[in-house]
């Protein structure tokens, strides 16, 4: 019986080690295709990801100090202290509970490995990632706003842009690789359309020329995704203002990308001729009813009245009178009318 029980004991034992062992996965333990993989998500989720996060948020700033006075993106005089409030706001980060869980998640081997086995090992990272971003961003961006010039964040605001819609491209997988490869073409050759104007307007530092430019080629980029299906299109409602008048038409839904053809019904205004609609109270009319809305953007649009010509009405010398005395006079008249003793006017 006790050698039974030893041999149960000593296989007990055993099984535990090997479960133990056998829970420990580290890199060295996986196949080749997996560590190809396990490196794939890993590069993914941590540089691309964070370049994403990076130049997709106006909370961080170029490391090179020399772009901000070469390029006046920031007041000279300012940059020491603002270069201090940026250290002070990356200590404040690293001792964060957010820094700490991926800094440390990022080191535990057996943690990424156990965690990619289980398919979860880019949700893992990329949501640990965005804590800890968040982190940096309520601290960054105030900076940013208080030290930065404002056409300088405008223009860093359209840069983001660009990013957004170059990592829509890069994570897409809904189309085969070859049309992917094909829409990324295109999308350079739009980037490399604008690349050089965009070059000249950044090393002059007219940052409000430079966003003006990104956001015409922007438009372009989000326009050709759409149109290739890599983003749903937007919607965007157009509502109407009888601005005074009665009878407003409904309101209507325009897809990004499609023309919108306005409704031909108008509004009704007493004394007034409806001329068209206007984009604000106040303006000149821009869209006649029936006419194409191409734009991208929702809008309220504002009935456009002419006044009605006044009806003149002949005055005589009774007609400032009381009004029962007017009313005798046309009785008397009326009167020698009747008669002929007066002829009518």
């Amino acid at each position: 019986m006790k050698r039974i029980l030893v041999i149960l004991l000593a296989a007990l034992m055993f099984l535990g080690v090997f479960a133990v062992g056998a829970g420990a996965v580290g890199y060295d333990d996986l196949t080749a295709e997996q560590k190809a993989q396990f490196d794939k998500i890993y590069t993914d989720s941590t540089s691309i990801y964070w370049q994403f996060k990076l130049y997709t948020s106006c909370a961080t700033v170029a490391a090179d100090t020399s772009l901000f006075n070469e390029k006046a993106m920031i007041d000279e005089t300012k940059m020491d202290e603002y270069l201090g409030k940026i250290r002070e706001a990356e200590d404040e980060v690293k001792a964060t509970a957010a820094y700490r869980e991926y800094d440390a998640f990022c080191d535990d081997e057996e943690a990424l490995v156990a965690a990619f086995l289980a398919g979860t090992l880019k949700a893992d990272l990329e949501a640990k990632l965005d804590a800890y971003w968040e982190e940096i961003y309520i601290r960054y961006r105030p900076l940013n706003s208080a030290y930065l010039k404002p056409e300088f964040i405008a223009f860093t605001e359209a840069v983001e842009t660009v990013y957004e819609l170059e990592m829509i491209l890069m994570f897409f997988s809904g189309l085969s690789q070859e049309k992917i490869m094909e829409i990324k073409r295109q999308a350079e050759a739009l980037v490399a359309e604008y690349g050089f104007s965009i070059n000249q307007i950044v090393e002059q530092g007219n940052w409000a020329e430079g966003k003006a430019t990104l956001d015409d080629m922007n438009a372009k980029m989000r326009a050709l995704l759409v149109r290739e299906g890599v983003i749903p299109p937007e919607s965007y409602t157009v509502t109407y203002n009888a601005n005074g008048g009665t009878n407003t038409p409904e309101a209507q839904t325009k897809t990004e990308g499609v023309t919108l053809v306005l409704r031909t019904a108008v509004p009704t205004r007493d004394g007034h001729t409806f001329k068209g609609w206007a984009t604000s109270a106040t303006g000149a009319v821009v869209y006649a009813p029936g006419a194409n809305y191409t734009a991208n953007a929702a809008a309220t649009l504002y009935a456009v009245w002419e006044a009605n010509a006044a009806v003149s009405v002949p005055r005589y010398f009774w007609s400032d009178w009381p009004p029962f005395l007017q009313s005798i006079l046309r009785y008397v008249l009326f009167g020698w009318l009747w008669m002929g003793w007066v002829k009518p006017l």
